[in-house]
């Protein structure tokens, strides 16, 4: 059988898209049909699925999610392996997390598991936020009940090898949020007879400005008012911005306020909102944390506690239900490339890492027989 680094390799070689993995699906499928697993559940309905590993005794079931797609970014690395494809690359790590997940697949396979359920999920669509949702519906559709689920990333900035943890929140919460202003236009050379967005939309966003804190804020995306049209005064305007906060009663609340200025600056305009691309806090619990801290020395891995969350939203916090859910990241050194930028490499030092972890988190969880 391949290494878990030659199937790094592979994928690296041959990214796809978010919703278009099917040939990284396949490849992944036939390789782990190799490691004799009880189930293997494929959506219909997408590209992802799940693996099942049972155990000889009844105990905990475990899900480990990784990530399927790349990213829509040109390479522009010189190793041997560099993507095939101009304008995909697996410059987030992606590829590397498979093969994690791979090299647990044949650890287990060489030695099974005592007790209990590991389930290895693989998500198509993580970065435009639509896979995880499916996902969890289709671990419901195929009765998959977990008590625990676990997730990792690799993240620069961090010593190579050390277990990032964050307590709480590890992503905030996020929405899209889509506003319109319907009024009526007039002859540049009279303003003072159209119904004109202009004044309430810069009015709202000096509000937001002020209201920006650390753990809840907002991003302007666009602002369209009118047209290229020098002899019209505006009657029609659109506000896009992102607000994120640290938990989700925060981000509610600041959704509420932002549609209740735009109301109140509104005078004779219409109104209209829209809220877009919503992701729930990515939250951790201190249980499946704990977990993952007592693998981490086990396995000689350092253990940095995360100053603060990611601010970035991450559509993991759909698998959250009635279970224990850590989501934790493996540092890939201080130096390392950014995630996304084009020069990005997996450092294939993380796979065994990221492979001891996940098995010592199962045994630990099999403790709570």
């Amino acid at each position: 059988m391949e290494s878990s680094e030659e199937i790094r390799h592979y994928l690296h070689a041959h990214p796809e898209i978010s919703g278009k993995e099917t040939e990284t699906a396949e490849y992944l499928i036939k390789y782990l049909s190799r490691c004799s697993p009880s189930n293997i559940y494929r959506d219909d309905r997408s590209n992802g699925f799940i693996v099942r590993f049972s155990g000889r005794r009844k105990g905990p079931s475990c899900l480990f999610r990784t990530e399927l797609d790349a990213i829509p970014v040109t390479e522009k690395s010189n190793v041997p392996y560099r993507s095939l494809k101009c304008g995909v690359g697996h410059l987030c790590g992606h590829d590397g997390h498979m093969a994690i997940l791979c090299e647990v697949a044949a650890r287990i396979a060489s030695k099974g598991i005592s007790s209990g359920n590991m389930y290895l999920m693989f998500q198509p669509a993580e970065e435009t936020g639509k896979g995880a949702e499916r996902m969890a519906e289709f671990a419901k559709e195929k009765k998959i009940n977990c008590d625990y689920c676990f997730a990792l990333h690799n993240m620069p900035g961090y010593p190579t090898g050390s277990i990032i943890i964050y307590e709480g929140t590890y992503a905030f919460a996020s929405a899209g949020i889509e506003i319109s202003f319907t009024g009526r236009p007039s002859h540049a050379a009279t303003p003072e007879f159209a119904e004109t967005p202009t004044d309430n939309i810069f009015s709202i966003i000096k509000d937001l400005e002020k209201r920006n804190k650390p753990d809840c804020f907002s991003t302007i995306i666009s602002v369209n008012i009118g047209e290229e049209n020098y002899g019209i005064t505006p009657g029609n305007g659109k506000l896009c911005l992102t607000a994120r906060a640290a938990t989700d009663k925060n981000l509610k609340d600041y959704i509420n306020h932002i549609i209740n200025i735009s109301k109140e600056n509104a005078g004779s305009l219409k109104i209209a909102t829209a809220i877009k691309d919503f992701f729930p806090a990515t939250v951790n619990d201190k249980k499946a944390n704990d977990k993952v801290i007592e693998a981490a020395k086990e396995t000689g891995g350092k253990v940095i506690i995360a100053p603060e969350p990611q601010k970035a939203s991450d559509d993991f916090a759909f698998m959250r239900s009635d279970n224990e859910c850590s989501f934790f990241d493996i540092g890939c050194g201080e130096d390392h490339a950014p995630l996304h930028s084009e020069n990005f490499d997996f450092d294939d030092s993380l796979i065994k890492t990221g492979a001891d972890i996940i098995c010592s988190v199962y045994q630990r969880c099999q403790q709570d027989l």
